[in-house]
């Protein structure tokens, strides 16, 4: 059975906070799993279902759920003691965050084909994910993309190579384990260009139907740059951080809110264990140079989540309080 639309702030709100609720729940009974899935570490029985979200025709929803239904008919060994129950809660969540995408591009694609320019056979370029990993994205392949971008330093200059990324105008990527990507609540359509999305773009009707609904299908951008942030955000950021810290925006980033926030509120309500559990797997997938490095990163570590966290828009585009 298709989800149902959602049609007031409250509904989504209702939704988050029954999702708090389960991920509450399911982390007494194991934290580990949620440990791995927060930071991108889903075991490898779990790809075949987590790459499936990056997948473009209207109908994988449908073979997902298929696949996932098979998964928890006869589930193979999971490196957890008793975390298949956990588990099929985070796959259930995959599932809501990817039916709901779906349906929010099938709208999409039904908005683009009545207007002039479909008629007058534009291709349609807005609809689909940007690539291979704009859906999920694991820790390893963050990993690559970041060490491609940021490469280790030296360790003389750890503390410049930092502010360099933290200040960086063109940051646009979390460090390994950090990206929402690898939660499975999150979808990059139609173009990693902001340009794009400009009122002279290819791209900027699609980004006005998204602006304007997006929100009943439970999605908003998490990431609208700097200007959207409030004054005493970025004061309070030149104060803790010496410099008011490069938020990047991201046009084509969607972020399903009801699970998506849920799992900050969980991160939040459970920091040390979090902490340490990222600290860990940056120093498996991106060791440091040296132990004084380390030292240094668990540091940074805590700078950049709490950037990352406080930089989020939480506010609805189409949507009014």
């Amino acid at each position: 059975m298709s989800l149902a639309a959602f049609t007031s702030m409250q509904e989504i709100s209702a939704a988050h906070q029954r999702w708090c609720e389960r991920l509450s729940q399911a982390w007494g009974h194991d934290p580990l799993p949620i440990l791995d899935w927060l930071t991108g570490q889903q075991p490898a029985p779990l790809h075949h279902l987590l790459w499936l979200t990056r997948e473009q025709e209207e109908d994988t929803s449908l073979r997902l759920q298929e696949a996932t239904a098979e998964w928890l008919a006869s589930p193979p060994d999971l490196p957890y003691t008793s975390g298949a129950a956990v588990t099929a809660l985070l796959l259930a969540g995959m599932l809501e965050a990817k039916e709901h995408f779906d349906a929010l591009r099938k709208d999409l694609r039904a908005r683009w084909q009545a207007t002039p320019e479909a008629a007058a056979g534009e291709a349609d370029l807005g609809t689909r994910i940007c690539g291979p990993h704009s859906a999920y994205r694991p820790i390893d392949i963050q990993a690559s993309k970041w060490a491609r971008k940021f490469p280790p330093p030296a360790p003389a200059d750890w503390e410049h190579w930092q502010r360099h990324i933290l200040s960086h105008p063109d940051h646009g990527i979390a460090a390994p384990g950090m990206s929402r990507h690898g939660w499975a609540t999150e979808f990059d359509i139609g173009r990693i260009d902001n340009q794009a999305f400009a009122p002279s773009g290819p791209l900027h009707l699609h980004f006005r139907y998204l602006q304007e609904s997006a929100w009943r299908r439970g999605f908003f951008r998490p990431f609208k740059g700097l200007d959207d942030l409030p004054w005493a955000w970025r004061e309070a950021c030149q104060v803790k951080h010496g410099s008011c810290i490069v938020v990047v925006e991201e046009r084509w980033h969607w972020s399903y809110y009801p699970l998506a926030q849920a799992f900050w509120w969980l991160i939040n309500q459970h920091w040390e264990a979090y902490l340490a559990h990222l600290r860990a797997a940056m120093t498996h997938h991106f060791p440091p140079p040296t132990p004084m490095a380390l030292d240094r990163r668990i540091s940074w570590i805590w700078h950049h989540l709490d950037v990352l966290h406080h930089g989020i828009s939480l506010r609805f585009e189409g949507l009014s309080p």
